[in-house]
């Protein structure tokens, strides 16, 4: 039987848990209404399911949930981000942003991402680009270590 949760309880519960291996509150926050949106929007694949994955991966130390994402490379209109190990959602808004910046200077911009956890429902991403004046194309491949 299902049960039901309130959303602002579901999302204070998930940044909890996060917080408790060492996430920073802003972080825990993001990954927290991330998951719990993607569930409501319909995507529970992409929903707080996601939080037993985030935890076995941190436990096999594949995920680091302090890492802040690096730019490795960059020119006018390009970059690569080192994910460091962070949630994907993290290194994902990181690469996003920064991305948004560089087009907004030069017109385009192509922005990598790597090493880092699943980046969670793309959906989510267009928040922080719908106000913005650029056009966005969202690839995504399968990391490279994925834990069921």
């Amino acid at each position: 039987m299902p049960i039901q949760v309130d959303k602002d309880e579901l999302i204070d519960y998930a940044r909890r848990i996060f917080q408790a291996i060492g996430t920073p509150s802003e972080q825990a926050e993001l990954l927290a209404r991330r998951l719990v949106r993607a569930h409501l929007r319909g995507h529970p694949s992409h929903g707080v399911a996601r939080i037993k994955q985030y935890m076995d991966a941190y436990r096999a130390g594949m995920l680091d949930p302090k890492a802040e994402p690096t730019v490795e490379v960059e020119g006018p209109c390009y970059a690569n981000v080192n994910g460091n190990r962070s949630f994907g959602q993290v290194a994902g808004t990181f690469a996003m942003e920064l991305a948004i910046k560089k087009a907004k200077i030069s017109g385009l911009c192509i922005v990598g991402c790597h090493n880092m956890n699943h980046v969670g429902c793309l959906g989510d991403y267009q928040d922080i680009y719908v106000k913005c004046t650029v056009l966005l194309l969202v690839l995504e491949a399968e990391p490279l270590h994925f834990i069921e």
